[in-house]
């Protein structure tokens, strides 16, 4: 048997070129999502070792209060105490947003905890004071400010947020914003 020599012309030597870089783009571009897809899962196995983390530490300084022994608080003070963290987060957090607390009216009347987010409204133990707070100031300082209540050690739920645009400068905008949140307060206890 005789072979016949094989002739790779310049057209077949152009085909084989463009399939070799085609194949070697295909490959490159699925390791690349390849290691995309493991940055990803290392940056959220990342994420929850913190999460774990710090949610142990709140359980161990949970633990720890608890150790410790409680003295009765007076109901009316729990409420005054609640009311004026709650107030002096409000103007500590206005001050280094760039915002005035124009208004800061509590209610005197406590009532009982009913929640708007949860079917479950009976949750003894647990009182509610109405708040009205009025904050003037740049949109993103009052913002920041009221997204900041979270972190003001006292529990509260929002009910309403009315925000009324006032003067445009040119690098801010100013506004008016009304917020009405509830104060939660632990009825024989701190909040």
């Amino acid at each position: 048997m005789r072979r016949d020599k094989v002739v790779l012309t310049e057209k077949h030597i152009g085909v084989l070129q463009r399939v070799t870089i085609g194949v070697a783009l295909l490959a490159l571009a699925a390791v690349a999502f390849s290691g995309l897809r493991l940055l990803s899962s290392n940056m959220q196995l990342r994420d929850l070792t913190e999460r774990v983390s710090a949610q142990k530490k709140t359980l161990s300084g949970l633990r720890q209060a608890l150790k410790k022994p409680r003295k009765p608080i007076d109901p009316d003070q729990a409420k005054i105490d609640a009311i004026a963290r709650v107030q002096g987060y409000m103007e500590r957090s206005c001050r280094q947003n760039g915002c005035q607390l124009g208004e800061f009216q509590a209610g005197l009347e406590r009532g009982p905890y009913l929640s708007v987010f949860t079917l479950d409204t009976n949750k003894p133990g647990w009182e509610q004071v109405q708040v009205h707070v009025t904050l003037n100031g740049p949109a993103a300082g009052a913002l920041h400010t009221i997204e900041g209540l979270k972190n003001s050690g006292v529990p509260v739920e929002p009910d309403s947020i009315e925000i009324v645009r006032g003067d445009v400068k040119i690098d801010k905008v100013m506004v008016s914003a009304r917020v009405v949140f509830r104060v939660l307060i632990m009825s024989g206890g701190a909040s």
